[in-house]
């Protein structure tokens, strides 16, 4: 049963239904049989991030370690993320470094997430630091087998072809 109550919360959050997917993880969360799972909060979790609603996505992510369940980088991500869509890249940063006090390795997906929130606020001292942050902490192979971590951040606005990765990432 849980498996196929968190297939539903997952559709719901992917097709853009935060509340679908809460009430979905209510019932299960309330319920006497069936034990809620990482994958269904994070999938509240996400659903709420992807809409900007920062309350709501570290509600569920409260919700989810009072039950005893361990968030993993996927959950802190999401939080990072929707602080970047709110404009508030101090509280990014603030549950980035949460991430790192309870033990967890960040993901390229966890730095995007902050140089994203930078990016948006347009600062760009900020973006370069993490940047050099982020080099610095991952392997260059997770870096070449994934230059989508980059994603937008780094297209150029004269519309020229971006250089993806940074020089120290390129194949020669």
């Amino acid at each position: 049963e849980e498996i196929s109550y968190t297939v539903v919360i997952e559709a719901c959050s992917r097709k853009g239904d935060a509340r679908g997917a809460a009430a979905w993880l209510e019932e299960m969360v309330a319920s006497t049989f069936l034990r809620p799972n990482v994958i269904a909060f994070n999938s509240v979790i996400a659903g709420f991030a992807k809409k900007g609603r920062v309350a709501e996505a570290a509600g569920w992510f409260e919700k989810m370690v009072e039950l005893g369940l361990q968030p993993n980088a996927a959950s802190y991500t999401s939080l990072i993320d929707a602080c970047g869509r709110t404009g508030d890249p101090e509280s990014a940063e603030k549950w980035f470094q949460a991430m790192l006090d309870s033990g967890i390795t960040p993901t390229g997906l966890s730095y995007k997430a902050v140089i994203n929130s930078h990016a948006r606020s347009s600062d760009l001292e900020k973006m370069s630091e993490w940047l050099a942050r982020m080099t610095a902490a991952l392997p260059s192979e997770e870096m070449l087998k994934n230059p989508s971590i980059f994603g937008k951040t780094f297209s150029r606005p004269d519309g020229d072809e971006p250089s993806v990765l940074p020089p120290q990432y390129t194949r020669h």
